[in-house]
């Protein structure tokens, strides 16, 4: 018996393959996302509106980074412009 269950590979994927059916069942009866929330957890439940207002406040921080770079760029082009003119 036992050289029959080393030996054959359909027991090899039946024993692999149920665990892994109940924990994907087990996935879809219960989110894990449900599980993991609560007051001590990194995810932590927000609003819609705290959800808005966290995304046009990164939007603001991105645009804000975009202006300054593009500020930047601008200053070393008139930099090497106003060099260029001297020599």
């Amino acid at each position: 018996m036992t050289r029959e269950l080393r030996d054959h590979e359909v027991y090899q994927y039946v024993f692999d393959a149920t665990p892994m059916f109940f924990a994907l069942v087990l996935m879809n009866v219960i989110h894990p996302g449900t599980v993991l929330a609560g007051q001590d957890s990194k995810f932590a439940k927000l609003t819609k509106e705290e959800k808005k207002q966290a995304k046009a406040q990164k939007k603001q921080e991105k645009a804000g980074k975009k202006q300054a770079k593009q500020d930047r760029k601008s200053e070393k082009k008139s930099q090497a412009s106003s060099t260029v003119e001297e020599a």
